[in-house]
């Protein structure tokens, strides 16, 4: 094969590099990267196991920010706490800080995890006594700030801005948190149609789950004293698991016998949701969304579902990790996903890295 001459290749240099310049397309594919600082990164392809971090007790949530993973531990005493792992080095994520209550008047069964500033609240799960407020400014101390007794076993927690919404008895109850060392009670959202079963928040509002199967879209008012329906729509069945907004979309799963499906709810007017796009699914689990994928994390197994277009979901690839024994809490975190596995004396945190 001939080659190329000087002028020939310098000719193709150039209109290569007139080309990256213009949308930096080829050189975010060779580097799997975002050069330009459009928000268009190369897409994700696939996950490949990183590290793990071990626990001596269970691991039944997490919530991830860019360097450090906060994880709700529970050593079945309700001795619940919170783990701080850093996963700066997802090939290497490493313990530095753990909180546990010293007293048994504190004592939480940590079931779900969520962050606000420089704050997470562990719930009580099933063993009721609402909600602890930990900080974590100090990863390598988190100290307990204070806990909101009492007897309702939760189903969720939603934090947005100075307000936390503890999710139990078929109600919302949302609670005014802008003190630093106290929580004030400010009212309970409960559905006349049914209950309450899961949502999350963006944007100043919150979605929700409910009985009667529908979507409902909720706003606190100015005093942060209550919440007012937007907006609601019908969704097919029963939802499951976690709901997490990202953009203008909340993803959810929904699931009946032998039907389950990933559903995309487009929330950009709030008086006007809709179902933008629809997927059926093999699995159901705890979802987590980074760069426009959806995973789904179940044992064994976790599904990446493409939703760069909201309209046409697509299912990108299954990736197998047969270690995984349960799935109790999955967050992601800039290019790595990180989900809490297993119970007993043998919980453990998995890093995931995203693939481009």
């Amino acid at each position: 094969m001939r080659s190329m001459g000087k002028g020939a290749a310098s000719a193709l240099v150039i209109l290569v590099v007139a080309a990256a310049a213009a949308s930096c397309g080829l050189i975010d594919a060779l580097l799997g990267t975002d050069l330009a600082g459009d928000g268009t990164p190369t897409e994700i392809t696939g996950l490949q196991k990183a590290g793990v971090e071990y626990f001596s007790t269970a691991a039944r949530d997490v919530v991830a920010d860019g360097s450090y993973a906060y994880v709700a531990t529970y050593t079945y005493d309700y001795v619940g706490g919170v783990a701080v792992v850093d996963i700066t080095d997802p090939d290497a994520p490493n313990q530095v800080g753990q909180y546990f209550p010293s007293s048994s008047d504190y004592r939480l069964y940590a079931a779900n995890i969520v962050m606000a500033g420089t704050n997470v609240y562990i719930d009580g799960g099933s063993g009721g006594r609402m909600f602890a407020k930990v900080n974590v400014s100090y990863p390598s101390s988190p100290s307990f700030v204070y806990q909101v007794t009492g007897s309702e076993p939760a189903y969720a927690l939603i934090a947005e801005g100075t307000s936390l919404f503890y999710i139990a008895g078929g109600g919302m109850y949302m609670y005014d948190v802008s003190d630093t060392y106290a929580a004030t009670y400010q009212s309970n959202f409960k559905p006349a149609e049914g209950n309450v079963f899961g949502g999350c928040a963006g944007d100043g509002l919150i979605y929700v789950r409910c009985d009667g199967a529908t979507f409902r879209v909720l706003q606190p008012n100015t005093a942060r004293t209550g919440v007012t329906e937007l907006s609601r729509i019908p969704i097919d069945y029963n939802g499951t698991g976690n709901m997490v907004r990202s953009g203008d979309r909340v993803y959810l799963q929904l699931y009946a016998e032998n039907d389950c499906s990933l559903l995309v709810i487009n929330v950009e007017s709030p008086s006007a949701p809709f179902v933008e796009g629809q997927l059926a699914v093999q699995r159901v689990g705890r979802i987590a969304v980074s760069q426009g994928c959806v995973f789904i994390c179940t044992a064994g197994a976790i599904d990446l579902i493409d939703v760069g277009d909201p309209a046409e979901p697509a299912l990108l690839t299954s990736f197998v990790d047969s270690s995984i024994s349960s799935v109790n809490g999955a967050s992601a975190a800039g290019d790595t996903l990180v989900i809490a596995d297993g119970g007993g004396g043998a919980g453990k945190l998995r890093c995931y890295r995203m693939l481009k």
